[in-house]
């Protein structure tokens, strides 16, 4: 779980950029669950790669789901998710 979720975090930063395949590739061969709750300006963000890292691997199930910042980072210490997005401090 710990690799899907750095890879996330590796995929979204370089889906930014132009070189959008080879991120995805990392996917390969992975399976496995990730939930992701928390602020809601993430959400378009959390949601587009969700998806194009769910095209790649159909082995791979990304939930998100918005709630707020407070939401998120309450989530994740509960154990309920895995990413608590969060736009402060």
């Amino acid at each position: 779980m710990k690799k899907i979720v750095v890879s996330l975090m590796l995929a979204i930063m370089l889906m930014a950029s132009s070189a959008v395949a080879a991120p995805l590739d990392t996917f390969k061969g992975q399976k496995g669950t990730l939930d992701i709750a928390g602020g809601t300006a993430h959400i378009p963000v959390m949601q587009e790669a969700a998806k194009r890292i769910m095209s790649v691997n159909p082995d791979i199930r990304i939930t998100v789901a918005g709630g707020g910042s407070g939401v998120g980072v309450k989530q994740v210490g509960e154990g309920l998710v895995t990413i608590g997005n969060t736009g402060r401090a």
